[in-house]
């Protein structure tokens, strides 16, 4: 089954972040299920991720850098 394609590219923008900064994260949830064949509708993407040492801290910062980011592109799209 495939991940509905609302969710493909904003699954991939999170990947590469939390990638690009070393954070072990799983994929978790419906979009989880469906890669092993258990389809089962869904519009969300659910993450853990492993919080290394404790620091919540640096791991909002992280998180609120790139919901910052995020909202800036989607502004620059509805202007177009």
């Amino acid at each position: 089954m495939r991940i509905p394609v609302q969710l493909e590219k904003p699954l991939r923008r999170v990947v590469r972040v939390l990638e690009k900064n070393k954070v072990r994260y799983a994929i978790v949830g419906g979009i989880a299920l469906s890669q092993w064949g258990a389809g089962r509708a869904t519009m969300d993407v659910g993450f853990k991720v492993l919080v290394p040492n404790y620091d919540y801290e640096s791991m909002r910062d992280l998180l609120a850098r790139f919901e910052s980011q995020y909202q800036q592109v989607k502004r620059l799209k509805r202007k177009k």
